[in-house]
């Protein structure tokens, strides 16, 4: 079965651009290292404020579940391992039951793409398997992606997923384009809109392989 801490450190790297030399040591002692260049707030980024991946938006909801009473910019920067992983554990990975997943290369394909794209980490996913696309992960979900053969699943999730990049990117354009009532340049899409991070998603994306992650 799939194990979550296997995907930690992957998640760390690109979140916070930890060297990859570190990602053997202790994932708690990669987090540290993660703190440190973690934090971003990037105004283009729909997101908002973001620690090590987890969102202003998903600290806040994590915060309202658990009764913590801070849920301040202050209090997202300061997060502890063991918060951090419970809401990676909780809002993400039990939402996909990724525990119940055979493979770890499907597991971590999955999960990752609801990190970084919520439900349509689910639903696409299930749209591929041939099940109703609730966003809800249950037995029927489950039952399916385990029977799938692992490569040829793995393969059209990462394909799916490209493509689902390739759209908001464009959608994010056609938006500006709107706004400004015009064709906009290449320097105006890659300063103001998700083409910026065009390099940096796919890159995340390829960087999933079957078999374990590919660091660059």
């Amino acid at each position: 079965m799939a194990d979550i801490r296997k995907i930690v450190p992957f998640i760390l790297y690109f979140e916070a651009g930890v060297n990859k030399k570190y990602l053997d040591l202790p994932n708690e002692q990669i987090y540290e290292m993660a703190k440190k260049t973690g934090f971003a707030n990037d105004p283009v980024d729909a997101g908002g404020a973001t620690m090590c991946g987890v969102t202003m938006n998903t600290f806040k909801a994590y915060c309202r579940k658990n009764g913590f009473t801070d849920s301040s910019v202050r209090a997202l920067r300061n997060m502890r391992y063991d918060t951090w992983l419970d809401i990676i554990k909780t809002l993400f990975w039990d939402k996909w039951k990724a525990d119940e997943i055979t493979d770890q290369s499907v597991a971590n394909a999955v999960v990752d793409w609801m990190w970084t794209s919520g439900k349509y980490g689910i639903t696409i996913p299930q749209r591929i398997l041939g099940v109703v696309q609730d966003g809800i992960v249950g037995k029927k979900t489950i039952a399916a992606i385990n029977a799938q053969d692992p490569k040829i699943f793995f393969d059209a999730v990462q394909k799916a997923r490209l493509k689902y990049t390739d759209d908001i990117i464009q959608s994010s354009i056609s938006r500006y384009e709107r706004r400004i009532g015009r064709t906009a340049t290449l320097q105006e899409r890659k300063k103001y809109t998700y083409l910026k991070f065009e390099n940096g998603w796919k890159r995340r994306i390829n960087s999933i392989i079957f078999g374990g992650f590919k660091y660059d």
